[in-house]
């Protein structure tokens, strides 16, 4: 997860921070002193508390996004509390207005909700109450605004106005036949000044995610490729609204710089480059006649380590002493049909040295009718599992029917069968070794 830092006037992003475990996390800056990584940091509020968790990851955001000192920064209710508006403005001189929530410490909630009650009753939309205060000399604007008749919302700020923004909130409902109808409320300019740039970040990952998808267009199981494919998206996005900004600056009219997409700015950019050439798919065995394998591929083996069956007596009578090698079909050749249009079942006698899944030699690089991704392989290995499962209870069933020797193939048939679905869950994921 990366929490993410939007510039408010052209919506790029201008520092990330990657979410990473506890113990991995609490190492950041302004988690602990300086000194002594074993000792909390603590605030400027009265008692001097420790640091708490969100303050110091906004601490972290403001310092490495450089907002210089008289600048502003807003967050959701998970950054917001009294103790990250006072340590901002303390350490950068940098003024904030932050939703409150969950981190309630020092801030007068249920008091301004008493106030609010008091005021305006079982009617409140429309309307606010506001205290203010000075902690470590920053000055406090604490709001409660009631954005409907049943929901509040509550604000801190180190800056701003209480006063009635000119502009209204457009409140939504639903009426009595079913259809969605609106009203429009008073806010405080301080409240609207925050849901102003509060979706900035959304509008942001919209862009990437549901229009531009990269996600959705390079399928990988790689967590590397993956976190490269979204940092790629992020920066695609980044270069269009700074084009977009670039544009208007230079006297272009808004509406024809906005007719150019995020996906035609991706084929601008894209126009000049050339296809990068495929290399050719390669694989090197372990202990090969050269002696250069480099391990990515190893022989199949059988129960005893041995590379070949047992020869059989028409092999014997031809003079051999070895049998034919342990083969199994290749998984991913499994996945694509022939010019007849049947499924393509090679054999092969090597399987990755890593996750043991069978794969054949076969260069499938320039194949693009790949037919069965995602549920089409899990619906077709449960398939095949319901069918084994069906022959193995025909193959006991008839087993009671049949003499000795009979009785005997049925059972070397019903060990065969168990051998060749043991390993059948494997056969939901590709090899990702490579």
């Amino acid at each position: 997860m990366l929490r993410n830092s939007v510039d408010c006037v052209t919506g790029i992003l201008v520092h990330q921070d990657i979410a990473m475990n506890a113990e991995v996390q609490t190492r950041k800056k302004y988690y602990n002193t300086e000194d002594d990584s074993l000792r909390r940091e603590t605030t400027s509020l009265t008692g001097h508390p420790v640091m708490p968790v969100h303050t110091a990851e906004v601490l972290c955001q403001v310092e490495e996004s450089g907002v210089i000192p008289g600048g502003w920064v807003g967050g959701d209710a998970w950054f917001g509390s009294l103790a990250t508006s006072v340590e901002v403005f303390k350490r950068f001189s940098v003024h904030s207005t932050f939703i409150v929530k969950n981190n309630q410490d020092f801030f007068p909630m249920k008091a301004l909700h008493a106030v609010l009650t008091a005021r305006h009753g079982d009617r409140p939309a429309g309307h606010w109450v506001s205290m203010t205060t000075t902690i470590s000399g920053v000055p406090l604007i604490a709001v409660a605004y009631a954005w409907s008749q049943k929901g509040v919302s509550y604000f801190i700020s180190t800056c701003g106005s209480t006063e009635v923004s000119p502009i209204k909130y457009e409140s939504k409902f639903e009426d009595a036949w079913g259809n969605t109808s609106f009203k429009l409320i008073n806010r405080p300019k301080l409240a609207h000044y925050l849901y102003e740039y509060l979706p900035l970040i959304d509008e942001h990952n919209k862009q990437r995610q549901n229009i531009l998808a990269l996600e959705k267009v390079w399928l990988t199981k790689d967590v590397w490729f993956r976190n490269v494919t979204t940092l790629l998206g992020q920066c695609t996005v980044d270069m269009h609204r700074c084009f977009r900004n670039r544009m208007i600056e230079k006297g272009v009219a808004p509406t024809k710089v906005d007719s150019i997409r995020v996906l035609k700015f991706a084929d601008l950019m894209c126009g000049c480059l050339k296809q990068w050439p495929k290399p050719k798919q390669h694989f090197l065995i372990v202990g090969n006649e050269d002696g250069k394998g480099d391990g990515r591929l190893t022989r199949i083996y059988g129960k005893d380590g041995e590379r070949t069956k047992p020869p059989t007596k028409q092999q014997e009578q031809q003079g051999r002493n070895i049998g034919n090698a342990y083969v199994r079909n290749c998984f991913v050749c499994r996945g694509y049909l022939s010019k007849k249009g049947k499924q393509i079942n090679n054999q092969t006698s090597f399987l990755c040295s890593k996750c043991h899944m069978p794969l054949c030699r076969t260069d499938r690089s320039k194949d693009e009718e790949f037919v069965r991704r995602g549920v089409d392989i899990l619906l077709a290995s449960m398939r095949t599992i319901m069918q084994a499962t069906i022959v193995l209870f025909v193959a006991v069933k008839c087993m009671v029917r049949r003499s000795s020797s009979q009785r005997k193939n049925s059972y070397r048939y019903i060990q065969d069968a168990a051998a060749e679905n043991k390993c059948i869950w494997r056969r939901f994921h590709h090899c990702i070794c490579d």
